[in-house]
Formats: C-alpha cells, sequence, structure tokens
C-alpha cells in the first residue's frame, strides 16, 4: 500500500523583520497575548502541518528568577497543541522555542484559523516574560489521496 501526498495550500504569519530583538510583547499571565495567526483552507480528510517558533527572553519579577511560558496552537477558539518552556533571568535568559503539530480530523470543507498564543505560567507577573522574536507560524494543507 503507499500514500501519495500533495501540498495544497501554505499560509503563514510571521513578525517583520523577523529576527531578535525585532519585537517586545510582553507575554500575560491570566489573559494569554497572542502572536501570531491565519486562516487556511482545508477539505475533509485533510492534514494541516504546523510549525512555528518564538524567540522570548525570561525578565523574572525581582523574586524569582525562574520563568515558565506556555504556547498553545488553537484550531479557531479549541487548543489542539501545546508546551511548555521555562528559563532562568539572571542566566540563559534567551530562548527560541520550536513548536510542531499535525492537525487532522475536518469533517467538512471550509476556513480554519489558527492561533498561536501564549501565557506566563510562572512567576505570576505580567513583565516576567517578553516576546523578542522571532516568531513565525505556518501552516501547509496536505491533500492525502490512498
Amino acid at each position: 500500500m503507499s500514500y501519495q501526498f500533495q501540498l495544497k495550500q501554505f499560509r503563514f504569519s510571521q513578525n517583520s523583520p523577523n529576527t531578535t530583538g525585532s519585537a517586545a510583547i510582553p507575554i500575560g499571565t491570566i489573559i494569554p497575548t497572542v502572536l501570531a495567526h491565519f486562516q487556511i483552507h482545508t477539505n475533509r480528510d485533510d492534514s494541516v502541518q504546523l510549525v512555528g517558533n518564538v524567540g522570548w527572553r525570561a525578565d523574572g519579577d525581582g523574586v524569582s528568577n525562574f520563568v515558565s511560558v506556555l504556547f498553545e496552537i488553537l484550531r479557531g477558539n479549541t487548543v489542539i497543541y501545546s508546551a511548555s518552556d521555562s528559563a532562568v533571568s539572571e542566566k540563559d535568559n534567551l530562548r527560541l522555542t520550536p513548536l510542531s503539530h499535525i492537525d487532522s480530523g475536518f469533517t467538512s470543507s471550509g476556513d480554519v484559523t489558527y492561533t498561536l498564543r501564549a501565557t506566563t505560567e510562572f512567576p505570576a507577573n505580567p513583565t516576567a516574560s517578553t516576546a523578542i522574536g522571532p516568531i513565525s507560524l505556518y501552516g501547509k494543507r496536505i491533500d492525502t489521496d490512498k
């Protein structure tokens, strides 16, 4: 049995310029901070390969040097992927967090919005972490012909 996959559509969202230091977006603690989003058309039985990365800095809060950030990818309003990353603000405080997920299980055809967002998990201080770039999220819609 062989499978053939065909790239049908490519969409992306990225910072411009997409370099370290090109952004200064505080990552919230209660309300997630949206970092990127795009819309792509899907059909039944399609898959979408999602890839992203976020350059961020652990700033700490003056009490704790440990900072943890939760990254989430949403399809519409539903979280379909999440990953945590952490850093210590007084040393090794710069991070580039890679994200990767295959989304499938579409029941009908239509446009889908994907959103990348981040929330500072610890400490509970809205200035403890900052997205500094690069920031990217892209999706490749793949048609599967069995």
